[in-house]
């Protein structure tokens, strides 16, 4: 048990805290300044030696001591020395944990890349020395509505899967026992304001403008071939086009592991060999002088790529659109889905479905005129027009704001006792259903 003790100084009244760890072995916490402090730190400490005793762990007790190594540093290191506790972690800041984060060998360059924004933006918000102990419930909701404010739902959506990793590490190492970002859920939510169909007229200004046959080859390779720009241009080599059986093979940074990838063995797909496709690469082919490497981007500064594609847009007089790269994988992806079987797209491109549907389809304006030009009923409509109206009546109707020619009940019904007299029906056996205004003829 834990026994107060009260003490005169030259100044005022401290009081000392007595604990017996066994039977023989008593030990002292000097100098507490409030009586009712000295009280709470003893039952605490009491909570503590039951939990060791049991070996059951207390969560009460496991965050008063977390947030005791931050406050109370002396008196949480005199419990360490006694045994009690695990040493201090004095690594525990954002800036600390940050370089824990970063430091990760089965990590991919692009994804560390995508971690070490998150980890600028959480120093930015809470400062490098702040220790994430101290980083609360209501702390992460403010970072959250920062994000917010700063960035669009796609990014910040992003940001806070990452930012949940970076506290779950912080868990792991001991340094928290609750991850403040638990209950938040990042999102990868498309936007799709930014979506741009790039048009066969426009694609054709473009590559009137690239002389290069290598670049014009990954130009048609991001266009046509719906290929991700630049990771599965990399690692592409002659053996991988199939002439013969009209495919390439494509490998797929994406989906291989960092240490796949450096033992050359990747994860690839089939890609048919399109004619836009095929011609871009035998062009290129015949371009190049005997015993030139395997590789057949090799030697391209893939981070001049997109810059390089822009000054072509530009002399063709077309405006940069949006996500350059991924627009033209994602209008490919559109144009192949409204001919081919979704799953073999998905396949050729190398995502699935869902994926397909919820980041790369686009609805494209062409469409809507096309459905608004077509007859899905073309005999009734065709039949309701010549019965019912005449051009000057729908001039009319349309000028006021109505639809023209729509059959009354009435005018339905006998258009069709019409039509089942013709037939040798019973005109009882045609029900007119009338439901919220729409009109479903039972036979």
């Amino acid at each position: 048990m834990a026994s107060i003790t009260a003490r005169k100084t030259k100044k005022s009244t401290v009081y000392d805290i007595q604990i017996c760890l066994t039977q023989t072995d008593r030990r002292k916490l000097y100098a507490f300044t409030n009586r009712r402090i000295a009280e709470r730190f003893g039952e605490k400490l009491e909570d503590l030696l039951s939990s060791r005793r049991t070996g059951l762990p207390n969560r009460e007790v496991q965050e008063w001591l977390l947030s005791l190594a931050q406050t109370d540093p002396q008196r949480y290191d005199k419990l360490a020395s006694w045994g009690l506790v695990e040493h201090r972690k004095t690594n525990g800041t954002i800036q600390a944990l940050a370089a824990k984060y970063l430091d990760d060998p089965d990590v991919k360059d692009t994804t560390l890349g995508a971690r070490e924004v998150t980890c600028k933006r959480l120093i930015r918000f809470f400062g490098p020395d702040r220790h994430v102990s101290t980083i609360t419930d209501d702390d992460a909701n403010k970072f959250y509505s920062w994000l917010q404010k700063h960035y669009a739902v796609a990014t910040y959506g992003r940001d806070i899967k990452r930012v949940k990793q970076f506290f779950a590490l912080a868990v792991e190492e001991g340094l928290i026992l609750r991850n403040p970002f638990r209950n938040m859920r990042g999102s990868s939510t498309t936007d799709t304001s930014r979506f741009h169909f790039v048009s066969i007229e426009d694609t054709i200004k473009i590559m009137e403008e690239i002389d290069d046959p290598q670049l014009r080859l990954a130009f048609v390779l991001a266009r046509f071939g719906g290929l991700r720009i630049p990771s599965e241009l990399r690692f592409m080599e002659w053996k991988d086009i199939d002439l013969t059986n009209n495919k390439f093979y494509v490998k797929m940074p994406k989906k291989t592991n960092k240490h796949e990838q450096a033992a050359g063995n990747f994860t690839t797909r089939a890609v048919p060999l399109f004619p836009e496709v095929r011609q871009a690469f035998m062009d290129y082919f015949e371009s190049l002088p005997e015993g030139s490497p395997p590789l057949i981007f090799g030697g391209v500064k893939f981070k001049s790529l997109r810059s390089k594609f822009q000054r072509a847009l530009d002399r063709a007089g077309i405006p940069v659109w949006e996500k350059f790269f991924q627009n033209m994988r994602s209008t490919r992806e559109t144009e192949l889905a409204e001919k081919f079987p979704l799953q073999d797209v998905t396949a050729w491109l190398g995502n699935s479905p869902a994926v397909a549907q919820k980041h790369y389809l686009q609805v494209k304006s062409s469409n809507f005129q096309v459905a608004s030009e077509t007859e899905t009923m073309g005999h009734f409509v065709g039949r309701k027009k010549e019965q019912h109206c005449n051009a000057e009546c729908e001039k009319v109707m349309i000028e006021n704001g109505h639809v023209p020619c729509f059959p009354t009940p009435d005018e339905l019904l006998n258009i069709n006792l019409h039509d089942s007299a013709s037939a040798g029906e019973s005109p009882s056996s045609v029900v007119p259903v009338i439901h919220n205004s729409k009109f479903i003829i039972h036979n």
